[in-house]
């Protein structure tokens, strides 16, 4: 049997076993960095609706219409990142009155996208993230590639 001495082959492997074994602030830092790419997007992409009226149902005969306030965007937010299952949750949060009904911002947020009886569906959601999916990508890389200069690789 031959033996094979390769020189220099512990100072390939060291970092190697550091890059198996990436520690979780990176991870959350990568899906930081994309979480707020996307929840910027989001907002933008919403920004394109301030100022417009939403016609709503007519009320004892007379139509009505709801001024955007931009309220929505504004409320766009990343959570914190859940690393161990490798996501972040970009969503509205809090909820507005009008009268005497509450509604959560993340319900209307989901009748925009979808839309309902007398409310077009606008896809805001799902166009800005097919927009900001490479940006994305490269915010949550440059953290890798920080890292990656760290341990010298």
């Amino acid at each position: 049997m031959a033996r094979i001495d390769i020189e220099g082959f512990d100072r390939v492997t060291l970092p190697l076993e550091k890059l198996a074994a990436m520690p979780d602030s990176v991870r959350g830092e990568m899906l930081t960095a994309a979480g707020q790419v996307i929840a910027e997007a989001h907002r933008q992409k919403l920004e394109l609706y301030v100022g417009e009226y939403a016609v709503k149902p007519t009320r004892r005969g007379r139509p009505r219409a709801a001024v955007r306030t931009g309220r929505l965007a504004a409320s766009i937010k990343p959570g914190r990142p859940n690393v161990k299952e490798g996501y972040i949750e970009i969503r509205p949060g809090g909820s507005r009155t009008r009268g005497r009904t509450t509604t959560r911002n993340e319900e209307i947020g989901y009748i925009l996208e979808y839309g309902k009886q007398g409310v077009p569906a606008r896809q805001w959601m799902r166009d800005a993230n097919a927009e900001c999916e490479e940006k994305a990508a490269g915010a949550a890389a440059g953290s890798f590639g920080n890292w990656l200069d760290e341990i010298g690789l």
